[in-house]
């Protein structure tokens, strides 16, 4: 019980931990790519009018 508690604990941190370090590095890459789809949608609206 003891052994499979402690294994289940560390699964769980080290998977925090992977999505943590996941989200740090994919966050500035989204925001890029928001402010180009943000441009993109603006030169669509403006070929339409």
């Amino acid at each position: 019980m003891r052994k499979w508690y402690t294994t289940t604990f560390a699964y769980s941190y080290c998977c925090t931990l992977y999505f943590w370090i996941k989200s740090v590095f994919s966050f500035p890459i989204s925001i890029k790519s928001h402010k180009n789809f943000i441009a993109n949608e603006r030169n669509i609206m403006q070929a339409l009018s």
